[in-house]
């Protein structure tokens, strides 16, 4: 794929440990490609997390982005205002979180919080924004939309709440997610209905995905291209039929023998 939506590069952070620095992620170069989904892939310490998170100016305050740029709309957004970033975040880059139940708020239902995004990012009355949630929720695949919009988040199952976080993700029809592990606390059967989903969303809403993941078996069924990270940089970057029939790096063939 010829065109990118974004482009990472030399990214480096580093987190200072009792004083003394570690590099989590190193001099990272990496396109994501327009209307695809990229896998990043790797085990745990990685810095596949630390780099989404980066993308969107998420870190913690310990972690410290070193060097780089990340081209977004011909704009670095490492130098971009926090202003900037606020209007950015959800309304044309969104994050899928790994663990629904701690990104939403526990005392607002699923419904008040996706319709959060919509109060931001857009002038819909209170009515339509109402209606909207309700599209958002069907969109996804949740049954009864309606009654769904106010449940709060412990009341439904771990596949409905990754559903919701993904419906508030799309609300204002972003250019990219960042999706982090969206199906690793999922059994089978829902891990195959979240993937389904994103193929879906990726067609009909023209989306660019990263997809943060372990796991090479997943990217097989989802991602157009797989970049393997491993220790804070990109050991094999390829179209991912490639990749997986032919892995050229070591670390790469471990993946696939340990997944």
């Amino acid at each position: 794929m010829s065109h990118a939506v974004m482009r990472l590069r030399n990214l480096t952070v580093v987190v200072n440990v009792l004083g003394r620095e570690r590099v989590l992620v190193d001099g990272l170069n990496l396109d994501i490609p327009q209307e695809g989904i990229l896998a990043l892939v790797g085990g745990s310490g990685s810095g596949k997390t630390t780099t989404g998170l980066s993308i969107l100016r998420l870190l913690s305050p310990a972690l410290e982005i070193q060097r780089g740029v990340i081209f977004y709309k011909s704009k670095d957004l490492l130098n971009a205002t926090e202003a900037h970033m606020r209007q950015l975040r959800g309304k044309e880059i969104s994050m899928v979180f790994q663990e629904p139940l701690s990104a939403f708020n526990p005392v607002f239902s699923i419904g008040y919080q996706i319709e959060e995004v919509l109060r931001f990012h857009t002038d819909l009355g209170r009515s339509r924004r109402k209606a909207r949630v309700e599209e958002l929720l069907d969109v996804v695949g949740m049954p009864d939309p309606r009654g769904m919009r106010d449940k709060y988040p412990h009341q439904l199952s771990g596949g409905m709440r990754q559903r919701a976080m993904i419906a508030q993700a799309i609300a204002v029809d972003p250019k990219l997610i960042i999706a982090d592990e969206p199906t690793s606390n999922l059994d089978v059967t829902l891990q195959a209905r979240i993937m389904e989903l994103f193929r879906k969303l990726k067609k009909e809403l023209k989306l660019s995905i990263l997809l943060i993941t372990h796991d090479l078996g997943m990217v097989g069924h989802l991602a157009d291209e797989v970049a393997v990270m491993h220790q804070g940089r990109i050991v094999e970057h390829g179209p991912t039929q490639q990749i997986l029939d032919r892995p050229q790096h070591a670390y790469t063939r471990e993946l696939m023998e340990t997944g």
